[in-house]
């Protein structure tokens, strides 16, 4: 396969969540792939990772880069506001399957542009949620599946220091993931907002995500504040609960006691990055025919939703019934004040 990376980030010590095109980069290494391509407004940082992966269609300005390398895959790891017009370059340079960073898009607008896009040109798009390939967090939802701690009746988790979109997107998601990507009865949002900006946008300081699943259990998600110990996020049931740390081994409690699980994972990452492989394997069995990866574009813009939802109730002042339609299609954040 031939693929191209849009977006390199810096490199060096910031590789990782600050220059994630080398983490695709790496990936695509993993994978057998072939690295044609690379694009990044920065020329500094497009030399580095054209030196690191040794490519040889590196170029500053993306048609000349698409036309030249004419890569199968194309991943997208630029801001958030840039993803809908480089899709649609992709697309239109005869690209089959685009592999798209998170968060996905500002608007609900731009999210349902992009499946019609990939639609009719039969392009296969996932967005990098690849924390639902990570074994902590699958035998979560398997304990949640069987039963362990009973019917589910609350998700929740605080994210210190961060937004509902950036990094909040990973956990709305988890929580859809948990769900069985149920659908989402209301959502209701507060946003405390300042002057901070990131990634090309307006972040909030503070903001509160909170909404219904179709059984009737309820999540709980707070931008910019975690909760008390080291859990990560915990899920109650009617039998019990679960606690998911950051590195420190998982466990739940019911009548019986407190069991460990997890022992050798944690939140973020698993050996040799196993979960990425595992996306870009579902990724090419859906390119050859197979079935509709979970994280495609599709039940990507589910989980997106989630933020605009809680982001679009902070400016109506109540509670928001998905799904968003278009008429609400300004980033809500642009709209609130302090």
């Amino acid at each position: 396969m031939r693929v191209a990376v849009v977006g390199c980030g810096k490199g060096g010590e910031g590789i990782g969540a600050h220059s994630i095109g080398y983490r695709h980069a790496e990936a695509y290494k993993n994978m057998g792939y072939q690295i044609v391509g690379a694009c990044d407004l920065n020329l500094e940082n497009l030399q580095r990772l054209k030196k690191e992966y040794t490519v040889p269609h590196a170029h500053e300005e993306l048609s000349v880069m698409l036309e030249e390398a004419s890569p199968e895959i194309v991943s997208i790891c630029t801001y958030v506001g840039s993803h809908l017009p480089i899709l649609k370059q992709c697309i239109n340079s005869g690209a089959k399957a685009i592999f798209m960073e998170k968060p996905l898009c500002l608007t609900k607008a731009d999210g349902l542009e992009m499946i019609q896009l990939a639609v009719k040109n039969n392009t296969k798009v996932v967005v990098n949620h690849y924390r639902r390939y990570l074994p902590r967090f699958i035998e979560t939802k398997k304990l949640i599946e069987n039963g362990v701690i009973g019917a589910p009746l609350f998700y929740f988790a605080g994210i210190d220091g961060w937004d509902l979109m950036e990094w909040g997107t990973h956990w709305l998601d988890m929580f859809r993931f948990f769900s069985g990507d149920q659908e989402i009865k209301w959502v209701m949002g507060q946003a405390e907002i300042g002057e901070k900006t990131g990634y090309g946008h307006a972040m909030e300081d503070h903001a509160l995500a909170y909404w219904e699943f179709a059984d009737g259990s309820k999540a709980l998600l707070d931008g910019g504040s975690g909760f008390k110990g080291e859990k990560a996020m915990r899920i109650v049931g009617t039998k019990g609960m679960i606690e998911i740390p950051d590195h420190n081994p998982a466990c739940y409690t019911t009548a019986a006691g407190r069991t460990e699980y997890g022992k050798d994972t944690n939140i973020h990452f698993n050996e040799n990055d196993q979960a990425w492989l595992d996306l870009l394997s579902e990724l090419d069995e859906w390119r050859r025919g197979g079935p509709e990866p979970q994280c495609s574009l599709t039940n990507a813009l589910k989980s997106t939703e989630l933020y605009l939802a809680a982001y679009q109730s902070a400016v109506q002042r109540g509670r928001v019934i998905p799904p968003l339609n278009t008429s609400q299609d300004t980033f809500p954040l642009n709209t609130l004040t302090q």
